[in-house]
């Protein structure tokens, strides 16, 4: 039974691609996270949040990486990880 489920995992790993998101739809996602960037290099949870957090930044950061983008100004994103220690 170990063995099956091993094998199911697998075989959903490494079809998963297949089921993602076309080129256009990916393209959009990064327009979206970028849009999130604050000017203070922070990224926000929404585009109504009030402020940029650690969190927000840490999963918009993710996100860009796995869909293949890029913080639309990476100096300030760098700049304000340490101001929130």
């Amino acid at each position: 039974m170990r063995n099956l489920c091993v094998a199911f995992v697998v075989t959903a790993v490494s079809l998963s691609p297949a089921w993602g998101q076309t080129e256009e739809q990916r393209k959009t996602t990064v327009a979206y996270l970028q849009d999130c960037q604050q000017p203070d290099g922070g990224f926000v949870p929404s585009k109504t949040a009030p402020r940029s957090s650690l969190r927000a930044s840490s999963a918009a950061l993710r996100a860009l990486k796995y869909f293949g983008g890029e913080p639309r100004d990476r100096a300030a994103c760098a700049r304000f990880v340490p101001r929130c220690f």
